[in-house]
Order: structure tokens, then C-alpha cells, then sequence
């Protein structure tokens, strides 16, 4: 309720590309098995536990998320770089 529909549209968004492109960076292979599984095993632990409580409206929630996403996301910018 607090970062409203908008807000939950842009997370969404945002998690739904991330996802995407850590699947292609996995299928490229640019992106290790462990690290593959761990993403696709946070973004479960995730939705799961956003379900019950509202971590990603809180700086520590927000923090980590980014911190997490931001590692899975840097395969998929390596993988960029290679093609440039």
C-alpha cells in the first residue's frame, strides 16, 4: 500500500528483467550453475517471504535486494560487454 500500484508495477518490471536476463546469461553461459540456481532459489525465497511481509519498503529490505539483484545483474553486463 505504500509504494503504491505504480510502485509495485515498476518492482515487478524491474525483477521480471532481471530474471530474463539472467536466464539468457545462463543459457549463454555466462553465468555459473551456482549462481544460476541461487538466483532462481532467491527470487522464490523472495516472493515467498514478500508475501507475508513488506522487507522491500524498509532501507535494509530495499539494501539487500539491490545488493543481490545487482550481483545476478553483473553477469548479464559482462555478457554485454563481450558482444561491444
Amino acid at each position: 500500500v505504500e509504494i503504491g500500484l505504480i510502485g509495485a508495477m515498476f518492482i515487478v518490471a524491474l525483477i521480471t528483467l532481471v530474471g530474463r536476463a539472467t536466464i539468457k546469461a545462463y543459457q549463454q553461459k555466462q553465468m555459473p550453475l551456482d549462481v544460476f540456481l541461487f538466483a532462481r532459489t532467491f527470487f522464490v525465497f523472495w516472493l515467498v517471504v514478500s508475501c507475508f511481509e513488506s522487507y522491500i519498503i524498509y532501507p535494509t529490505g530495499t539494501y539487500v535486494i539491490g545488493l543481490v539483484g545487482g550481483f545476478f545483474y553483473s553477469f548479464c553486463l559482462r555478457h554485454r560487454e563481450r558482444l561491444a
